[in-house]
């Protein structure tokens, strides 16, 4: 592996496993990253279904395997297990510390972070451009200072991509943590995670914290605590630049932050086919706050969305799937179980009885042929 720091524009392929927990990479700083952000990695690694262990790093700038990577770079075929990385600095991953561009492709990762710093992801701390595919990551992440804190994904710049790429890990960050990225402004299509996320700060979502980019067919399945403003079981904020579509939450959230929805926290873009079953609890100690199955705040559109998870909160304002409906915001065909959540609000989603959002009938102008299917709820038909 020393070798690939010397021809970076080369091709590598991997012939057998590698234990990295061995002196003198396992002592003081330990491994040394390939690449650099004025000399990054450009050529083609291998890994040929082989695993690298051990990874240890303690300290630095744009750390992982390797520390940057360019457009033409190729990592393909590789599992990384039982990493331990701390630093302070920015940029920090297993795999990849700073993405300027490339692919990465069938690559698996895991282990344990402790960062105080910008862009923290297991397999890719900071995603300027590129693809990733078809990759994941596992394990724990503590990032509770900075932003931009994600079980995938630190920070997705747009003209980055994300496709059919997971995560499940227990993530506690700061301001932007999601479950798969932290802040995205790019695109994540069939993508997922799970396991269990928490920040201190604003924006915290089950899948993402921050999005101003594009989600397709994607979802969450994550346990959501703290936060202290925009928090949701998929975005914590769906910025005015972020699109959401065919794609859910089912998660649940503890939380006192201001603004909770099932799906987002606070919306400010497009939100469409989709839905929450989240059970939320939220404001039990304080009651200024927005609640929404499905959304805390619209400030823009909602179409052809439900929301059927529980809701326990003292909130001033809650809603089955909207708790506050801005004069900018506008909600169409949307409707929430109100047995379910609790709610009988009007004019910001319709209210339907549990048996009601069991009939296909009830939702009028919904695509049930290519886009929705009826299984107990509606589900969408990408779905397994």
């Amino acid at each position: 592996m020393n070798h690939v720091r010397d021809y970076l524009d080369s091709a590598f392929v991997l012939e057998a496993d590698i234990d990295l927990n061995a002196a003198p990479y396992n002592t003081d700083s330990g491994w040394t990253p390939i690449g650099t952000e004025t000399q990054p990695f450009t050529g083609t690694f291998i890994g040929n279904g082989h695993t690298i262990r051990g990874l240890h790093i303690n300290g630095g700038e744009n750390i992982g395997l390797f520390g940057s990577i360019d457009r033409v770079a190729r990592i393909s075929d590789l599992t990384l297990e039982g990493a331990d990385i701390k630093t302070t600095k920015s940029g920090v991953a297993i795999l990849v510390g700073n993405m300027l561009g490339g692919t990465i492709t069938n690559c698996r990762v895991s282990g344990n972070i402790t960062a105080e710093s910008y862009n923290v992801g297991t397999l890719v701390g900071y995603m300027q451009g590129g693809t990733i595919a078809d990759s994941s990551g596992s394990g724990r992440l503590e990032n509770r200072t900075f932003s931009y804190t994600g079980g995938l994904v630190g920070r997705m710049d747009s003209g980055a991509a994300l496709i059919r790429s997971s995560a499940d890990t227990t993530t506690a960050g700061s301001a932007s943590t999601g479950g798969l990225v932290g802040a995205n402004a790019g695109s994540i299509e069939q993508s997922f995670a799970r396991g269990s996320v928490e920040n201190n700060a604003g924006n915290l979502g089950g899948l993402v914290g921050e999005n101003n980019g594009s989600i397709s067919q994607s979802y969450a399945r994550t346990q959501i605590t703290g936060g202290s403003t925009n928090v949701g079981g998929l975005a914590g904020l769906n910025g005015s630049k972020g699109a959401i579509e065919q794609s859910f939450a089912k998660a649940s959230i503890n939380t006192e932050a201001m603004t909770v929805g099932g799906l987002v926290g606070e919306n400010q873009g497009m939100i469409s086919d989709a839905y929450a079953n989240t059970d939320i609890t939220a404001g039990k100690f304080r009651t200024n706050i927005l609640v929404g199955g499905l959304a805390g705040i619209n400030r823009h559109e909602i179409a052809r969305t439900y929301a059927a998870g529980t809701i326990d909160s003292d909130a001033d304002e809650a809603g089955g799937l909207v708790g506050k409906l801005e004069s900018s915001g506008t909600v169409n065909k949307s409707y929430y179980d109100q047995e379910t959540t609790g709610q009988n609000d009007t004019g910001k989603g319709t209210p339907l009885a549990s048996k009601q959002m069991k009939d296909q009938h009830s939702f009028a102008g919904w695509d049930f042929t290519d886009v929705w299917k009826m299984t107990d709820y509606p589900s969408l038909q990408w779905e397994e």
